[in-house]
């Protein structure tokens, strides 16, 4: 049986501020776990550490609301599940193009940014509340602001003219739902072990020489691997392993003393 399209159950809207905080507003009145909130264009579009996003016309600005029967210690593994879903999702619009995750969750393609994702979750003691997932994926855009230029890329730039918004998030929400599916079914250490084989193997950080910048502080590293909680562990120049669990990382060549 043909499975069923997920783009008409979505709570479309012209322009938002910010689908995100449009998500976590439902969320608050008790809006049900998968609602997804779209928008043609975002006035207030955010990314990681408080930065705004372009949320400009051609780009599949969504977010879901999630929530998970798991602990909170164990949501930031939901983003990187997102980061997986949305390198699969850029797979079925290419044929020979692999996107590659840049820690902990941005996604490139040929070198480029083409969609980057942010979570938010609330949480009450040991419970967690719900989740707010936001993605955004360049979709058909063929030119960004200057300031993003010529770091940003779409999916219509890199040669797939065919990739629709709606096409796009029904990819990226048939496999998130596969890793989420997984998430809260299996044993936490269980589907770790497994799922990051996958979020390595679509890795463009690990064992590359970084540069970490981190509460202000730069530092060079070689990126080893991801931890438990998503972070990042990595061995810095004095040869100590450190974990990143929040950073700006910059990648480099591949680490001389290997992984």
């Amino acid at each position: 049986m043909k499975r069923q399209s997920i783009a008409d159950k979505i709570i479309w809207h012209d322009s938002l501020p910010s689908t995100m905080s449009e998500a976590q507003n439902l969320a608050k009145r008790g809006a049900k776990h998968g609602t997804i909130i779209a928008a043609k264009t975002q006035t207030g579009g955010r990314g990681r550490r408080g930065r705004n996003w372009s949320s400009d016309m051609g780009g599949a600005w969504f977010s879901m609301i999630l929530r998970p029967k798991t602990k909170p210690e164990y949501v930031q593994r939901l983003s990187l599940i997102a980061s997986v879903a949305v390198v699969y999702a850029i797979s079925d619009w290419f044929t020979g193009k692999c996107a590659e995750i840049k820690w902990p969750n941005d996604v490139m393609l040929a070198g480029k940014k083409i969609a980057g994702i942010l979570l938010e979750s609330s949480v009450t003691g040991d419970t967690v509340e719900y989740v707010a997932l936001g993605v955004g994926i360049n979709v058909s855009q063929v030119e960004f602001p200057p300031e993003i230029s010529c770091i940003a890329t779409s999916l219509y730039l890199e040669g797939s003219r065919d990739a629709g918004i709606g096409g796009v998030i029904d990819s990226f929400h048939k496999y998130f739902m596969r890793g989420y599916n997984a998430f809260e079914l299996s044993d936490p250490l269980f589907f770790w072990e497994s799922f990051r084989r996958t979020y390595k193997h679509s890795s463009n950080t690990l064992g590359k020489d970084i540069l970490v910048l981190e509460n202000d502080v730069s530092y060079s590293a070689c990126a080893m691997d991801i931890g438990e909680h998503g972070e990042l562990i990595v061995n810095d120049g004095d040869g100590n392993i450190r974990r990143v669990y929040a950073a700006d990382v910059s990648v480099r060549d591949k680490c001389t003393a290997g992984v």
